[in-house]
C-alpha cells in the first residue's frame, strides 16, 4: 500500500524533472525553440536569450520545434562552437524579428553583423563537421548560414540576408538550397567544396562562387547582379543552366572543366576562362558579348553557340577547336589565335567571318557558310587549309593575308562574293565554283 501511494508523487517528480531539462526527444535529438531561446535557454552550455549556443556538452544533433525570431541584426540566430553538430531545421524559420509578415518584399538590412547559424569566429577553420538543413533562413545582418570546414548545407530557403546566403570554408556540401535575392553571393564556398541542385537567383553578387577543386553541378542560377557561377582552378562545372546574370553566366580561372551547361542571355560572356580549360557539349545562346571567350591551351569540343552579340567562341593561341557548331553570332563565329587547330566545326550565318585564325594554325575539315564576311581568314605564316567547305559567303571563300607560307588544298569554295580566295600557296585538289582551277 505504501509503495502505491508513493507512485503518484514519484510519477509527479519525475514530471517535474523532465520539465525542468532540456527538451529530449526519444531519438536523442535535442529540441530547440522560441520559448526556450528566449526564457530559459535550451540545454546545457545556453543561457536565456539569444543566440542559442551550442557547445556539444548536451549533445550532438538538434532540431527545431518552432520557429526562432531573432531580436536584431547584430545578432546569432544560432551560435555553434563546438565540431560535428548537426541542425535540422525540421521545416521550421529563423528569422529576423522587423522581417516577420514581410514576404510582400525584401527586409535585407542596411548593416548587421548577426547570421542565422553561425560558427565560432576566428577559430571557425577548426570547427569542422556542422550541419544545417531543412528549413528556413531570412533577413539576417550578416550571413543566412555561415561554416567551418567539411560543413553541410542541404534543403535550406535562405533570403534577403545582407551578405553571402550560404557560406562555408573548404571541402563542404552544399545541396538542395534556394537562394534568394541575399545581398552578397547566393553561396560562397572554399576550395574542394562539391555544390549541387540549387537554386540562386536575384543575388547582390555572384550565384554561386567557389573557389579551386570544387564541382559545382545541376545548379541553376539567374538574374544575379554579378556572375551566374563563379570557379576558381580545377573546378569542374557541369550540367548547370546560368541565364540573365548581370555578368558572365560562367566566369572561372585556370584549368576548368566546363560541360553540358546551359549558358543564355547573361550581360557579358556566356562562358569566360582563363588558359588551359576544357569546354565541351555546352549551349551558349543570346550572352551579350562572346559565346564563350577563354584563354590559351584551351579544349573546346562539341558546343552549340549562337545568337550572340559578340563572337560565337573567341580563344587565345594553341587552343583546340572541334565539332562545335557555331551560327547566328553577331561578329565572327571563331575567333582563335595563333597555333590553335580548328577541326571539324560547322559555322553558318554568323554576321562577320565564319572563322578567323592566327599564323601556325591547323584549319581542317570545317564548314563555313553564308557568313557575311569571309569564310575563313587565316593571318600570319605557316598555316594549313585542308579539306574545308566555304559557301555563299558575303566576302571570300578563303581569305589568307600572311604570306604565300601559309598552304591550302583540298577544299571546296562555292558561291562567294568576293571570290573563292585570296593570298597563299595552292597546294592542289581545290575546287572552286564546280572546277579545279583555283582561285
Amino acid at each position: 500500500m505504501l509503495v502505491n501511494r508513493m507512485r503518484p508523487g514519484l510519477l509527479l517528480a519525475l514530471w517535474i524533472l523532465l520539465l525542468a531539462n532540456p527538451a529530449l526527444a526519444v531519438d536523442g535529438v535535442l529540441e530547440i525553440n522560441q520559448t526556450c531561446a528566449a526564457n530559459t535557454g535550451c540545454f546545457s552550455g545556453d543561457s536565456a536569450g539569444y543566440p542559442v549556443q551550442i557547445d556539444g556538452t548536451a549533445g550532438r544533433s538538434y532540431r527545431l520545434t518552432s520557429d526562432l525570431f531573432v531580436p536584431d541584426v547584430n545578432t546569432h540566430g544560432i551560435y555553434v562552437v563546438s565540431p560535428a553538430i548537426s541542425i535540422d531545421l525540421n521545416g521550421f524559420e529563423i528569422i529576423r524579428s522587423d522581417c516577420v509578415g514581410g514576404s510582400l518584399g525584401p527586409c535585407t538590412p542596411a548593416s548587421g553583423t548577426g547570421s542565422g547559424v553561425a560558427v565560432l569566429v576566428p577559430v571557425s577553420y577548426s570547427l569542422e563537421g556542422v550541419s544545417v538543413r531543412n528549413g528556413s533562413i531570412t533577413g539576417m545582418g550578416a550571413h543566412g548560414v555561415s561554416l567551418g570546414k567539411q560543413s553541410e548545407a542541404r534543403n535550406l530557403r535562405v533570403r534577403w540576408n545582407r551578405l553571402d546566403g550560404i557560406a562555408t570554408l573548404d571541402a563542404s556540401t552544399i545541396t538542395g538550397n534556394t537562394l534568394r535575392e541575399n545581398g552578397a553571393h547566393g553561396i560562397s564556398a572554399l576550395g574542394g567544396s562539391t555544390v549541387t541542385d540549387n537554386t540562386a537567383s536575384g543575388n547582390g553578387g555572384d550565384g554561386i562562387q567557389v573557389e579551386s577543386g570544387s564541382t559545382v553541378t545541376g545548379n541553376t542560377t539567374r538574374d544575379n547582379t554579378g556572375n551566374g557561377i563563379n570557379a576558381a582552378s580545377g573546378s569542374t562545372v557541369a550540367k548547370n543552366t546560368s541565364f540573365s546574370n548581370d555578368g558572365h553566366g560562367i566566369q572561372g580561372t585556370t584549368g576548368l572543366t566546363v560541360t553540358e551547361n546551359t549558358v543564355s542571355g547573361n550581360g557579358a560572356n556566356g562562358i569566360h576562362l582563363n588558359d588551359g580549360c576544357t569546354i565541351r557539349a555546352n549551349t551558349i545562346q543570346a550572352n551579350v558579348s562572346h559565346g564563350v571567350e577563354a584563354g590559351k591551351n584551351a579544349i573546346v569540343i562539341g558546343n552549340s553557340a549562337s545568337l550572340n552579340a559578340g563572337h560565337g567562341i573567341s580563344v587565345s593561341s594553341g587552343s583546340t577547336l572541334n565539332d562545335n557548331t557555331v551560327s547566328e553570332n553577331f561578329t565572327d563565329g571563331i575567333s582563335a589565335a595563333h597555333g590553335s587547330t580548328i577541326v571539324g566545326n560547322s559555322v553558318y550565318y554568323n554576321s562577320a567571318h565564319g572563322i578567323t585564325g592566327g599564323e601556325g594554325s591547323t584549319v581542317k575539315n570545317n564548314s563555313a557558310n553564308n557568313n557575311g564576311g569571309d569564310g575563313i581568314e587565316i593571318s600570319g605564316d605557316g598555316s594549313s587549309i585542308r579539306d574545308n567547305t566555304m559557301r555563299s559567303n558575303g566576302g571570300y571563300g578563303l581569305n589568307i593575308t600572311g604570306s604565300t607560307e601559309n598552304g591550302y588544298g583540298e577544299n571546296v569554295f562555292s558561291g562567294n562574293v568576293l571570290g573563292h580566295v585570296t593570298g597563299g600557296t595552292q597546294l592542289g585538289q581545290n575546287l572552286c565554283g564546280g572546277t579545279l582551277v583555283c582561285p
